[in-house]
């Protein structure tokens, strides 16, 4: 008789790359043969969405069963789905039993957000081994409810162990995908400099507005590599049309890029420009790439600020709050970090063999010790 194939269940509601990584480093694991990989988590990023979330288009592809959770969350900002949102909460709980009781996990990894506390919760009832991992240099309320359920807790910063019981917590890193740990950061800048600028996966229509104002100033001086996001891209698609055809050929967008093409654009880019998130500071951090970040203002826990503060304290970063960003003031930050950019660039290179190359393969050791404790 062949091995008993263990189940693991990755889950959460904001994981994106992070829960890609950790796949990619399984399905090269030695065990990979004996191990059922499973997700739980939701099929939409927000409420009233249309398009599936990262990991649902993704992680199929990778011989991933996935599996959609109706479960609510208590909104930071109100809208008209908030009320229907928080009441999905004691739904998301009688569906993820269901889940756990399905699927009849070995392991549950979870990466934190309001999907992954109800498969907490039912994976400790039914006493399985869990693990969750802190992607932000704080401490998601996702996974402050689901500590006193793990067995181990991983962090990605060291600024998040003191949110969490210290007998648990194990430094592991925030995982990124091969191929962004593979690039090599820059020596000298591109000519003309490149600019790269993002808005997290799903855009950010305040930088967006900010840019369309700055877009002739910079496209004279600079090429820009523009995510838009979704709800953008025909409005950024019919201003590129009506640039001058020397500024047009300056600037490409688009409104979204597969997490497996990433390192093409990190790989030209000179500067970074966006958002905060967990995932992208670290795969800048791990490209070497100066960046100027502009972090989600209204987050409950202020995390964008924290992540974008642990690169400026590398020095390979400045911060613009959304309340002080315009047009001239984008400009002139660009200006600054472009001036300042043999500096922060060989400090990137200094702290290229950060440990979050190496995360993926952490996470993956702890499930592994969890199946064979």
């Amino acid at each position: 008789m062949g091995e008993k194939c263990e189940r693991v269940v990755l889950t959460g509601g904001h994981a994106g790359t992070t829960a890609i990584a950790v796949v990619e480093a399984y399905l090269e694991h030695q065990n990979i043969s004996q191990r059922e990989l499973h997700w739980i988590g939701p099929k939409r990023p927000f409420e009233g969405a249309k398009h599936k979330t990262l990991e649902f288009e993704v992680l199929p592809k990778m011989n991933v069963i996935c599996h959609g959770i109706v479960s609510g969350k208590i909104q930071s900002k109100f809208t008209r789905y908030t009320v229907l949102a928080a009441l999905r909460i004691p739904i998301g709980f009688l569906h993820a039993l269901y889940l756990i009781v399905k699927i009849r996990p070995s392991v549950v990894l979870s990466f934190g957000g309001y999907a992954g506390v109800p498969v907490v919760f039912w994976a400790w009832i039914f006493r399985r081994p869990i693990i969750i991992h802190e992607q932000i240099a704080a401490a998601g309320l996702g996974n402050r409810l689901s500590a006193p359920f793990a067995n181990k807790i991983a962090v990605a910063r060291e600024d998040s162990k003191e949110f969490f019981p210290k007998k648990s917590v194990v430094l592991t890193g925030n995982p990124i995908l091969a191929n962004i740990a593979a690039l090599v950061p820059k020596d000298r800048l591109s000519d003309p400099v490149t600019l790269y600028v993002q808005g997290g996966s799903r855009g950010a229509v305040r930088i967006n507005r900010v840019v369309e104002k700055a877009l002739t100033d910079l496209l004279t001086n600079y090429r820009m590599i523009h995510q838009t996001g979704g709800l953008d891209i025909e409005r950024f698609e019919e201003i590129k049309k009506k640039l001058p055809k020397g500024l047009a050929a300056r600037y490409e967008c688009f409104s979204f890029c597969s997490p497996f093409e990433i390192y093409k654009v990190y790989r030209v880019a000179d500067v970074v420009i966006g958002r905060a998130g967990a995932n992208t500071v670290a795969e800048v951090l791990a490209a070497g790439r100066p960046a100027i970040y502009i972090p989600i203002p209204w987050s409950i826990f202020n995390e964008q600020e924290r992540n974008a503060m642990y690169a400026q304290k590398i020095g390979v970063a400045r911060i613009v709050r959304e309340d002080e960003l315009s047009a001239r003031k984008l400009v002139s930050e660009i200006s600054k970090v472009i001036h300042d950019w043999k500096v922060m660039s060989a400090k990137g290179r200094s702290q290229k063999a950060t440990f979050d190359e190496r995360a993926a393969r952490a996470l993956v050791d702890l499930v592994e010790e969890e199946l064979s404790s």
